[in-house]
């Protein structure tokens, strides 16, 4: 891709230390690990850092030579901020960009002990709560700027008295050369390995079991269409995601048990083949309560999938209702149940599918590049350096934990 260069740089590279809680599956990790990649190396020197080697999902970076497990690798605890601290000074990063709250906290109190020219936020949920805003603004003094991935984020810190320009959107970035649409053989094939019902329906909903995701939402919804004889034959709702709330997960199971939706919606733990589960499935049906920028909507209609999502969880306009997606409203239980059956209705209608997948992968093509949103992390990164004297390069670490 083409680079700028927006200030003189130093002889040696830049080096950047990118923080975060785990590598486990989901968005926030997916976007690390684009950034950790995707960094140009000519001008940056970049290093990960994080606290938990348990469910470990992206192994291409537990097993770079310059990604670092800090502390006992098992929970978040004073051994991992002075784990964190020592990796900090030994590294002597020129910029420290924190991921999630535990992250901002623990860089944050490891920044004040070891001087770092620029620290970065990066906040990738809607909502936060009074006590987080609270940390993040207390914490602002030690960071330059807050990166969100979404234009709600934006409004709730600016809500929260941050100034306009500490706080910063880029969008979520996407590989569409790996994301994309399969054949219509290869969605068979992928329909068969993930042991998805042969002919019928199949609506999938994807995220974590929480109110976030509302899957509650989605089971009322079908238990809707149901009792007024609005389902096709053969039908089947599948809910993969892992266990995060206990007690929504347990009063989910006894809805789908109690309305007797047994034998038309399934619980399933996530998958790896996150690019054929996309192929295999009619459309995916997303009722969420609020969101930052969904990666499994953006993902889903690279692959052509039609998504149905909630206006509640889409800040950024990802979906034009009857253009590349269905929008609904969760003011109500019909309207959420509208929601559901549009996308069936649209799933159904062959041509109807196959013009609003082409419409859905466009719009993704034009709005989250990967190259394009590299290009203004390192700008940021660029700009907020030469405004501090740079800490000095010591060459890279292959260590693996400290």
């Amino acid at each position: 891709m083409e680079r700028t260069h927006p200030v003189e740089l130093k002889s040696s590279r830049f080096k950047v230390l990118i923080v975060l809680p785990s590598l486990h599956q989901g968005g926030v990790e997916r976007q690390v690990s684009y950034l950790y990649c995707n960094l140009d190396r000519d001008l940056f020197d970049v290093h990960l850092a994080y606290f938990k080697n348990g469910d470990i999902f992206y192994r291409h970076l537990a097993e770079d030579p310059n990604a670092y497990l800090v502390g006992s690798g098992r929970k978040t605890s004073s051994d991992t901020f002075f784990s964190l601290a020592k990796l900090v000074k030994k590294l002597k990063p020129d910029v420290l960009h924190l991921y999630t709250e535990s992250a901002i906290l623990l860089g944050w109190m490891a920044s004040l002990l070891v001087k770092v020219p620029v620290v970065l936020f990066a906040v990738r949920v809607t909502k936060v709560k009074p006590w987080r805003l609270f940390m993040i603004r207390h914490f602002m003094a030690r960071s330059k700027t807050i990166l969100v991935n979404s234009h709600g984020i934006y409004e709730d810190l600016i809500k929260a008295g941050f100034r306009e320009d500490q706080v910063r959107i880029i969008h979520n970035f996407l590989d569409t050369s790996h994301y994309f649409p399969y054949s219509l053989e290869e969605k068979k094939r992928a329909r068969a390995a993930l042991k998805l019902p042969e002919g019928g329906m199949v609506i999938a909903s994807l995220g974590r079991i929480s109110y976030q995701k509302n899957q509650h939402g989605a089971v009322r919804a079908l238990k809707n269409l149901r009792d007024r004889g609005a389902l096709p034959e053969r039908f089947k709702l599948l809910l993969y995601g892992k266990k995060y709330e206990t007690d929504y997960e347990l009063e989910l199971k006894r809805m789908i048990r109690n309305d007797g939706l047994g034998s038309l919606c399934e619980i399933r733990e996530p998958t790896e083949e996150i690019v054929s589960l996309y192929n295999a499935v009619d459309g995916l049906f997303q009722p969420v309560h609020f969101e930052g920028l969904s990666n499994v909507v953006i993902e889903a209609l690279a692959c052509g999938a039609p998504v149905a999502l909630s206006q509640e969880g889409d800040n950024d306009c990802l979906i034009e209702d009857g253009k590349n997606g269905v929008s609904f409203s969760l003011s109500s239980e019909e309207e959420t149940a509208r929601g559901l059956k549009a996308l069936i209705d649209l799933c159904g209608d062959g041509e109807r599918r196959r013009e609003m997948a082409e419409n859905a992968r466009r719009s993704v093509l034009a709005r989250f590049s990967v190259e394009e949103k590299i290009r203004e992390v390192q700008e940021i990164y660029l700009k907020l350096l030469q405004k501090e004297p740079c800490a000095e390069s010591s060459g890279s670490l292959t260590p693996k934990k400290y």
